[in-house]
């Protein structure tokens, strides 16, 4: 299986931050460095930047939602977590 280390993390890592910063900064109306700073400062990018994961499929948008409950709830948690949490029937769906 191909790495997804060195160059090309970083590139993504870059990538992502700055298109998060960009969510950031429109939805919560607010400047692109303000939205950055924050987004840097958070758990999330923390876990964009360092986690051991290779992080195949994840885009912009998954990111900002878990920021978004991070904020809202104090838990990187996505929004459908958060709704299964609520509806635990739906497990048995699944």
């Amino acid at each position: 299986m191909n790495s997804f280390r060195g160059k090309k993390r970083k590139e993504y890592v870059i990538r992502m931050t700055d298109d998060v910063s960009k969510l950031i900064a429109t939805n919560y109306h607010i400047s692109f460095k303000q939205a950055k700073q924050d987004f840097i400062k958070s758990q999330v990018f923390n876990y964009l930047a360092f986690a051991n994961e290779d992080f195949m499929e994840e885009g912009p948008l998954d990111f900002y939602d878990l920021y978004v409950n991070l904020k809202k709830t104090g838990r990187m948690v996505s929004s459908a977590d958060l709704y299964l949490e609520k509806h635990p029937e739906l497990y048995s769906i699944l």
